[in-house]
């Protein structure tokens, strides 16, 4: 027996009714379910990633159709802008997501839109405040590494600035090791309903142990995803060299939109399983280690 997903209660470990089954997954097993919970539930989460697709497609859809080599609008509209959209629109849509898989892992019932949206609201607060936690590291490595830059440039203060570039590049796999240890918070967040402090020490909690495991299946993830991108990215392309800059923001930024959202969603889902997946995971262990307890004494 294990506890259902987010806590719901126990369950059987045979195979359950929802996308994937009541047991740990393996990797393979974590991405196709993904996939099918993406294909299994496409207006809900594709609507509640295009809150986020749409707008940052149209916004670089609109620096490429511009056809400037202006740095300002290059770094406005390529980066800033939909930098700023992530930050706002990422939490709703990343919660509506979360809340329709809570619902295909333990039901194949369709989740209809508004559900999604009721399910999710109350943890948008929390949400929003993990997000500005995590950009605010983020802002911080990234004014560090332009520091750095800039430093290293200057006659003046060459020295100062080829230690700081060391420092800078010594500070990626801590990035990165800090990356895989709090990528299962948002989930926490929104299923477990913990706070924010709270739901980045059980992400901590849940990938201890299985740290390379957990990168693994991201990298495995990515695959598939990069590929929609570049696939989706091509098309957009050809569109705007061959029909011309109108072709491109009539057919080619939908497409972008649709294959980010897509993209998005697969991507929730794939932390989302992963959570359910360690929480199982860490419950055998325990379970394992309580045993040889029970045992000895």
């Amino acid at each position: 027996m294990t506890e259902n997903y987010a806590g719901a209660g126990p369950v059987d470990d045979a195979p359950g009714p929802g996308i994937v089954p009541f047991r740990a997954l393996r990797a393979g097993e974590i991405v196709i379910g993904a996939m099918r919970f993406v294909l299994a539930n496409p207006v809900p989460v594709l609507l509640a990633s295009l809150v986020l697709a749409l707008p940052t497609a149209v916004v670089r859809g609109i620096g490429v159709a511009s056809a400037s080599v202006d740095p300002f609008v290059v770094v406005m509209f390529d980066g800033l802008v939909p930098a700023l959209l992530m930050l706002a629109l990422a939490p709703p849509a990343t919660a509506m997501v979360l809340a329709t898989l809570r619902t295909a892992v333990l039901d194949r019932r369709p989740v209809v839109l508004g559900e999604a949206w009721e399910a999710a609201r109350p943890r948008l607060g929390a949400l929003y405040g993990l997000t500005l936690a995590v950009t605010g590291v983020v802002v911080v490595f990234m004014l560090l590494a332009g520091g750095a830059v800039l430093l290293s440039v200057s006659p003046s203060s060459a020295a100062a600035g080829a230690v700081l570039t060391v420092l800078v590049l010594a500070a990626y796999p801590v990035m990165l090791w800090m990356t895989v240890r709090f990528v299962l918070a948002p989930v926490a967040l929104v299923l477990e309903t913990l706070p924010v402090g709270a739901a980045l020490r059980r992400s901590v909690h849940l990938v201890r142990g299985s740290w390379w495991r957990c990168l693994g299946t991201l990298l495995l993830a990515g695959l598939p995803a990069a590929l929609v991108l570049l696939v989706a990215s091509f098309v957009a392309t050809l569109l705007s060299q061959v029909y011309g800059p109108p072709a491109f923001v009539a057919i080619g930024i939908p497409i972008l939109a649709i294959a980010q959202a897509a993209i998005f969603g697969f991507g929730v889902g794939v932390i989302g399983l992963l959570h359910r997946d360690q929480h199982i995971r860490q419950e055998e262990r325990a379970a394992a280690f309580g045993a040889v307890a029970g045992l000895e004494r």
